[in-house]
């Protein structure tokens, strides 16, 4: 998983977390989260969490917590 190992990489510090994901971590978030069987509505309500209303509104500081979180599963705590 070369994206994967790529978004890993990105340790945003500053007000660098405060920038919004690129499109390719949008893409492995939506990836992530349809491979472990989330719903629109479940990851709507995730996001939400993280004062985000879409994907693209993921700052990169959330990113890595939001991936873990989704690789859990939907019904798992966080």
């Amino acid at each position: 998983h070369r994206a994967e190992a790529e978004a890993a990489r990105v340790e945003p510090t500053g007000a660098d977390g405060e920038l919004p994901i690129g499109e390719g971590q949008v893409r492995m978030l939506s990836a992530v989260a349809t491979g472990h069987k989330w719903s629109d509505d479940q990851l709507h309500t995730l996001l939400s969490g993280y004062q985000c209303n879409s994907r693209k509104e993921i700052k990169l500081r959330d990113f890595d917590a939001i991936i873990g979180r989704l690789k859990q599963g939907p019904g798992k705590a966080a």
